[in-house]
């Protein structure tokens, strides 16, 4: 069957079949820069799941860290309703003394710090926030991409398999503002 896989990998992938992947990596010292360009020297990261090799918050928090920054982290699983309040704490932990933030969700950290810069990254529409940068993936050329690969597939079912990498982009909030 003809397959194009979207999205992040387990990093013991082998390559069996064609793979889109957003770097996220990359995107973490795109945040970094983002937030350095504003002022911040103490940025926090804010996850809606535990950073692990399955999480892209946790490649944005290491690319970050690798541009020579120390980050604050609070993460939770959203998948354990008991954990908001304990969240909650984290996450007033994570921002004192923080003076920028990348939030998964662009509501996070919003009804707790509304003065804090920083990037959302979860978001169907880049044009939402006038406080807010946006650590944007281009779905639609994601789309196209894959269409485009799944073709290829089709035409040559033999053809070995790639695995692309797609850059984003930070979309800073006057960009947002229509």
């Amino acid at each position: 069957m003809p397959l194009v896989f979207a999205g992040l990998l387990d990093p013991d992938y082998t390559g069996q079949f064609n793979h889109l992947e957003w770097d996220y990596f990359a995107g973490g010292r795109m945040a970094l820069e983002y937030l350095q360009r504003c002022g911040c020297r103490r940025p926090a990261v804010l996850s809606l799941l535990p950073l692990d090799a399955q999480n892209f918050m946790t490649y944005i928090q290491r690319g970050m860290c690798a541009g020579g920054a120390e980050i604050r982290t609070a993460s939770f699983d959203i998948a354990r309703p008991d954990c908001f309040p304990e969240y909650r704490d984290a996450v007033v932990a994570a921002l004192r003394g923080a003076d920028g933030v990348v939030c998964q969700y662009h509501k996070i950290a919003e009804y707790l710090e509304t003065w804090l810069p920083g990037i959302r990254t979860i978001v169907m529409d880049p044009v939402r926030s006038e406080r807010r940068a946006t650590l944007w993936p281009d779905l639609e050329f994601e789309g196209k991409l894959a269409m485009q690969m799944l073709s290829e597939v089709i035409a040559d079912p033999q053809a070995s398999p790639r695995h692309l990498e797609l850059a984003l982009q930070v979309i800073e909030p006057e960009a947002c503002d229509r």
